[in-house]
């Protein structure tokens, strides 16, 4: 399929949505908590039955941009194939054998913090359940909280919703977790691709490549500091940095919908997955993903580990976007746009 008709038919199956449709969307199907700062219109979608996710956000009210991308018909859908559509989400946890998946515990919900909690017993690599409970917090950021962490004065242009998610994982068995024992905790968040969108990977100095996986030559440009990764859902293909090359912050610049999502985090590795059609004549899903992962965890019995994500998406003018993005990833919007990607 043709790089024009491929975007055409994305468009076609729902690329670009609003944040009312997919509240409309979510509320239809399933139990949807709307978190939010109450002096703008930055607005967090989180469904505790269905994994605790974050499903998406946003900035502009109700009728601007939704942030992250899901697939609504695969919510409940029962029938062939349909257990192999991935729901999608910006921010979920994936455990072992899908022990993070399935309704959560609400703890408490608040206007801009929600907990959670579950139990479960994945199989870790030797095969032997280990017992587990995952406690998850999502909490709304405000403008001039999130401005601070970046270390930036306030641009009064930029619209923004910033919200980060706490997961502990602790192990509440008897036996304690070793490295062997193969127990990764991963952060993944889905994100709607965009014809000239680029995942941006800031590196750590080191020597060699920094890259654990490499996509074809032509979706990838590599500088000194930085890895530039195509995400326009077109073809399927992965990134993932070295743990020892990661930097705690990384990023996305989508110049047809005009956003910017940074990422700060405390994981141990970071991939990038472009989506992309198996066949040349399938439908391109839509979506790319970043993922975050741990170190395989040793956890003595009643510790626990904690990975933290803070998402930022900002929309606004130009030369808001550019500041934000050269101070907090190293590269203007005109770089980023400029690598030279297919």
């Amino acid at each position: 399929m043709k790089r024009g008709l491929a975007w055409a038919a994305l468009l076609a199956v729902g690329c670009g949505t609003t944040y009312r449709s997919d509240l409309g969307a979510l509320k239809a199907r399933t139990e949807t908590l709307v978190l939010g700062d109450r002096e703008r219109d930055a607005r967090v979608l989180v469904c505790p039955e269905l994994g605790g996710r974050v499903m998406s956000s946003g900035a502009t009210g109700e009728g601007g941009k939704s942030y992250g991308w899901f697939d609504a018909e695969a919510i409940g859908a029962e029938g062939p194939g349909m257990s192999a559509r991935p729901i999608g989400g910006e921010d979920r946890v994936v455990l072992p054998a899908g022990a993070a998946e399935g309704p959560y515990e609400l703890l408490s919900s608040e206007s801009e913090i929600v907990k959670m909690r579950k139990d479960a017993r994945p199989r870790e690599a030797a095969g032997v359940p280990a017992d587990l409970r995952l406690e998850r917090e999502v909490r709304v950021l405000r403008e001039e909280r999130a401005w601070r962490l970046m270390q930036m004065a306030p641009e009064p242009e930029i619209r923004m919703v910033a919200y980060e998610t706490i997961n502990h994982v602790r192990n509440v068995g008897i036996e304690p977790w070793t490295s062997e024992r193969g127990i990764v905790a991963r952060i993944v968040g889905a994100f709607p691709a965009d014809p000239g969108a680029v995942v941006v990977l800031p590196l750590r100095d080191g020597p060699g490549s920094a890259l654990l996986e490499q996509p074809p030559p032509d979706r990838l440009y590599a500088r000194p500091g930085l890895v530039f990764f195509r995400a326009d859902g077109l073809r399927r293909c992965r990134v993932s940095i070295r743990p020892e090359r990661i930097r705690p912050i990384l990023g996305c610049w989508s110049p047809e919908r005009g956003v910017l999502t940074l990422i700060q985090h405390t994981a141990w590795k970071v991939s990038a997955r472009n989506d992309g059609p198996s066949e040349p004549e399938e439908l391109p899903a839509g979506f790319f993903e970043i993922e975050l992962a741990s170190a395989p965890l040793v956890l003595a019995p009643g510790k626990m580990a904690t990975i933290t994500r803070r998402t930022i998406h900002a929309q606004g003018p130009r030369a808001g976007l550019d500041a934000l993005a050269r101070r907090q990833l190293g590269a203007s919007l005109d770089e980023i746009e400029a690598a030279p990607l297919r």
